[in-house]
């Protein structure tokens, strides 16, 4: 359902920003309510994140419809993966 992009940071908290764009969707709601969905899922693991990153959320069109526990468990494998947990 989403994408990440990775940059390093010389120190501090790890920072996250969200793109859902309008190939997702035209209607600004639906990419709003996409956003929400992506910004509660990480707040979820923002306790467990290794500090020194800047993450990049991208939103994917399968993204849309889906409920917050299919998200969060999207976002800790792909977490996982690039080794942010």
């Amino acid at each position: 359902f989403v994408g990440i992009i990775l940059g390093k940071k010389d120190c501090g908290q790890t920072q996250f920003g969200f793109i859902v764009s309008r190939k997702v969707s035209p209607r600004a709601t639906v990419r709003n309510r996409a956003k929400r969905l992506l910004r509660e899922a990480v707040r979820q693991f923002l306790p467990q994140v290794k500090p020194g990153w800047q993450a990049v959320i991208l939103g994917r069109k399968t993204l849309v419809g889906k409920n917050l526990k299919e998200v969060v468990n999207d976002l800790e494998k792909l977490f996982k993966k690039s080794k942010l947990l």
